[in-house]
């Protein structure tokens, strides 16, 4: 999408690029061009409506080039019926098609061949067809956007995908706000949809987006950890699957696929894993038929594990924060005999070692734990003695590496989550206290 100023203005007189010699179907001829697509070179294509064919011409060109479609009005793969729109996919180098009278879109090579990319199985409304589909749009990731106009809806079809999902309209025809009215154009993320031209405006939706599954990990695990390494990869680590594992793995986004790294050299579920700020990834502790006191460090360039120091003491469910400074604050867990820990100890990557800071003023697992604007850390709630369950909070300056209480919680609860919002506010939700919580709280 060019970035067009909004101050921009515009010649007065234009200058014809494509067609201009009457209606007909010669090469230097147009019938009923609909839509277009402007490649990188100034390239243009373009859906020849009337003509049951895709055209393209080059700039300077006085002639243009049928590169799709042009056997006859049809629905073979190698005809068109109607075309409306054409997009060029740079990364198969080939055009995107809305067939509207066929009920589909489709994707054509180079060679002048068509494949079936949404629809294709007569008109209608379900979610394997398509409708009048008249503008198409696909974004990064090879997803095709359709505003499939008699249906008063826009599709998305992933790549491969036998069904669209719908994401605007689909609620009939109407002028409600989640209806649309003969749709015509959609564009990604905020999917702006036109109306019909007779005194229908343009509606706007907000795309909330969708899961889509992704390739499977080598092992099935559970308890296990996940952090995004500099590189851009994914490191999952250990977990539990009828016992502790030392295996990780790896995923890669730009594939969405997933391979083998290292073995550590102590399987572990129930342990931390943190990103320091010389990129590496620091394994802190965990359980593996007794609780741990070691730890291990991962090397993303050389995908090798090393051991560094142990902890002061064995905790498994426990936290770990990266502070400003750069060093790990491992903050409570449980110890060798099942029993709540409020002891705290830092990791000095600089030296590989490790030393005792505060104890926490109550003993306590399954609490969160949160960075705040402050660079100070809070942590909240949490199951401690005798499953005592917890409203308490308190606060960590790294500072003076001491820890303070501060006002209480309306509810206890463990389990739950905390995020720090943009205003700097920390909304806590949800966690359990005996059955689960569907409370609230903003500190």
């Amino acid at each position: 999408m060019p970035n067009i100023p909004a101050n921009a203005r515009w010649t007065q007189n234009g200058v014809t690029i494509a067609g201009g010699n009457g209606y007909g179907d010669a090469t230097n001829q147009l019938n009923y061009p609909y839509g277009l697509f402007v490649d990188d070179d100034q390239t243009i294509v373009i859906a020849d409506q009337w003509n049951h064919q895709i055209v393209q011409w080059k700039k300077g060109d006085t002639n243009g080039k049928i590169v799709a479609g042009g056997c006859g009005q049809g629905n073979r793969l190698d005809q068109l019926n109607y075309p409306t729109d054409v997009l060029i996919d740079q990364e198969t180098d080939s055009f995107i098609i809305c067939d509207p009278r066929n009920g589909r879109v489709a994707q054509w090579s180079r060679n002048n061949k068509g494949t079936l990319v949404a629809g294709g199985n007569e008109r209608g409304s379900d979610l394997n067809q398509l409708n009048v589909p008249t503008y198409i749009f696909v974004d990064r990731q090879q997803n095709v956007y359709v505003s499939d106009e008699n249906n008063h809806r826009v599709m998305k079809w992933t790549k491969g995908a036998t069904e669209g999902i719908v994401v605007a309209g689909g609620h009939g025809q109407g002028n409600d706000l989640n209806q649309l009215y003969w749709p015509k154009g959609a564009t990604h993320g905020t999917v702006v949809v036109g109306g019909n031209g007779e005194g229908q405006g343009a509606n706007q939706f907000k795309y909330l987006g969708e899961w889509l599954g992704t390739g499977y990990m080598q092992y099935a695990r559970s308890f296990h950890s996940a952090s995004l390494s500099t590189n851009g990869k994914v490191l999952v680590v250990g977990g539990y699957y009828w016992g502790a594992l030392n295996s990780t793995e790896l995923y890669d986004p730009s594939m969405g696929t997933w391979i083998l790294g290292g073995n550590m050299n102590y399987a572990r579920t129930s342990h931390t894993a943190s990103v320091l700020t010389n990129g590496k990834v620091l394994v802190t502790g965990g359980y593996f038929n007794y609780t741990l006191n070691s730890t291990e460090l991962y090397d993303p360039s050389t995908g090798t594990w090393t051991l560094t120091g142990n902890m002061t003491y064995a905790r498994d469910s426990h936290t770990a924060s990266v502070l400003t400074n750069g060093k790990v604050l491992v903050t409570r867990g449980i110890d060798y005999n099942g029993g709540a820990l409020n002891s705290s100890e830092l990791y000095d990557p600089s030296t590989g070692t490790w030393h005792l800071t505060g104890s926490m003023n109550y003993a306590r697992y399954s609490h969160t734990v949160l960075i705040l604007t402050n660079w100070k850390v809070l942590v909240t709630g949490g199951t401690g003695v005798n499953r005592f369950i917890g409203n308490s909070a308190e606060m960590y300056d790294p500072s003076t590496e001491t820890w303070t209480i501060i006002n209480s919680m309306h509810d206890g609860r463990y389990a739950h989550t905390v995020s720090i919002l943009t205003n700097g506010k920390v909304l806590v939700t949800g966690g359990f206290m005996e059955s689960a919580l569907s409370s609230s709280e903003l500190y």
